[in-house]
This record gives C-alpha cells, sequence and structure tokens, in this order.
C-alpha cells in the first residue's frame, strides 16, 4: 500500500513520540496485505531528525510494526536523508518522498522539510499606552521587517507585570514580509477611537502610565523589548538601555521605533498614534 501527499503541518520536535502501543503485540494466523509507514511527524524543520518505522498491514484491517532490521530505506528528493533503521533528516525546505521495502511489498509518505522561523526581524514598532481618558483605546503594534512572511504561532505579547496573562497570537497568524500588525487591548474602543479595526485584539493587561515594559516573546526567548519611561518596576530598564525616563509620550501621543536597532533608548521617539502607518 503507497501512501502520498499526506503532509501534516505541525512543527516537529526531535524523537519526540514514542512508538504507540496499539501498533505493537502479536497477530496470529492473519495474511498480511500490504505496508505503511509510521512517522511521528510529516513536517520537519531544517536540521530536525525523526524515526521511522514500517507497519504490516493485515486483512483484518490490524497493523503492526515489523521488525526494526527487515525494512530497507531510501528516499527520493534532495529534502531528507534516511540513515540506519529509518531515521530521517531534514536536508533542505521542500518535500521528498520517504520509501520502505519489505519482502515484496513497499510503502512511501511524503515528508515536507520548511526553513525554521526566524524571528530577528521581528520588533516591537509602536506602543500606545496613555490615551486622554480611558485607557482602552490602547494598543502595541508590530513589524515584520524580514522579506519573508511569518508565522506569528507561539509568539506572545508580554507587559511589565509578572502576574499579567501574556497575548498569544492564534494559530495560523501571518504577519506579511515588510508588514504591520496592530494588536489592540479592546477591538472597539480601538475602532471608535482610530476608525479602523484592529488586526488582532483582546490582550487583558493594562498597559501603565508612568513606566511600562513590553516584551515581545517565543517560548522563553525575547525577541524584542521596549522600556516605556524607565520600565516596569518589576522589569526594569538596565544600563545598556541608556536612559531611566526614555523614550515617553504625554498623554494621548504614543512611543514610536524610528530608525536604528541598537536596543536603546534611541531607536524611539514619541508623537500621535499611528496605526498601520
Amino acid at each position: 500500500m503507497s501512501h502520498y501527499r499526506r503532509g501534516v503541518l505541525i512543527v516537529v520536535m526531535l524523537f519526540s513520540c514514542g512508538f504507540p502501543e496499539k501498533y505493537q503485540g502479536e497477530i496470529i494466523g492473519d495474511e498480511r496485505t500490504g505496508l505503511e509507514i509510521y512517522l511521528p511527524r510529516r513536517t520537519l524543520t531544517i536540521g530536525e531528525r525523526v524515526a521511522a518505522r514500517a507497519l504490516w498491514i493485515y486483512s483484518t484491517g490490524e497493523k503492526l510494526f515489523a521488525e526494526e532490521s527487515e525494512a530497507s530505506w531510501r528516499v527520493e528528493g534532495a529534502a531528507i536523508a534516511v540513515e540506519g533503521r529509518g531515521v530521517v533528516s531534514a536536508c533542505a525546505a521542500g518535500e521528498g518522498i520517504l520509501i520502505a521495502t519489505l519482502g515484496d511489498y513497499s510503502a512511501t509518505e511524503v515528508v515536507t522539510v520548511v526553513k525554521p522561523v526566524d524571528y530577528s526581524h521581528l520588533k516591537l514598532c509602536e506602543v500606545f499606552y496613555d490615551d486622554i481618558g480611558s485607557d482602552d483605546a490602547e494598543f502595541i503594534e508590530i513589524y515584520n521587517g524580514s522579506d519573508e512572511d511569518l508565522d506569528l504561532s507561539g509568539v506572545m505579547l508580554v507587559d511589565g507585570n509578572e502576574n499579567s496573562t501574556p497575548f498569544a497570537f492564534p494559530e495560523n497568524s501571518i504577519i506579511p514580509a515588510l508588514d504591520r500588525a496592530v494588536i489592540a487591548k479592546s477591538s472597539d474602543s480601538f475602532l471608535n477611537r482610530f476608525g479602523v479595526p484592529p488586526d488582532y485584539a483582546g490582550f487583558s493587561f493594562s498597559l501603565n502610565n508612568t513606566g511600562e515594559t513590553v516584551f515581545l516573546k517565543v517560548d522563553e526567548m525575547i525577541i524584542d523589548a521596549v522600556y516605556i519611561e524607565g520600565g516596569s518596576s518589576e522589569f526594569p530598564a538596565d544600563l545598556n538601555w541608556g536612559s531611566e525616563t526614555l523614550p515617553a509620550a504625554s498623554e494621548g501621543n504614543a512611543v514610536h521605533r524610528i530608525a536604528g536597532d541598537t536596543d536603546t533608548f534611541a531607536d524611539w521617539m514619541s508623537g500621535e498614534p499611528g496605526p498601520g502607518q
């Protein structure tokens, strides 16, 4: 039995899954009718590896792992390589075909290889933290400075309060190359204030008017940070930031990133809020 084009878009972790118990055991007296490839994941990131196994298919429809030493393996295409007893390595972006042969039977699986996500060009570019009157129209804007679209799945916005709940981008949130995304506290308040809807909405934390830290993070890695008016009491600006008071914006204004990426206050200035501009 052969299978083509069954790639699943799931992020791979190295040998992250054990082999399911349902495929282990003993089937007595049933005819073998085909072969199938078991892969914990079918989408890999360049440099990752995953162990494949061959499965016998029986006339009852049940499946059972073949002995690891029985199957022979090969690949078609430059995206993947296979070694030993079915250890698949992701070599280059694209699709490769993994082929298992056992006796008179063979099976194939398509493996999709993607490049690692490069977050180094993803930046905070505007923070509106002190509106006139109610602060419900607060927003944070980010910019994708790379020449490729980025998937924001797993990326979080975090403020300077350890007890706050981060804003996590939903699955399959794409920010186009050289484009911006606006994340508002309240979609309705933002629409009333600026006349257009935000790209995303619903962060639950409130941005402090007298000192705030905003982090852009993935997992525990800080992609970018801004320390407004010296940062928050829990996450103050360090000496490398260069200022205990800047950037700062008067009521009704926002702080904007300007040209440069020095990871200091000099990257920022104040001005009228301009989401999406």
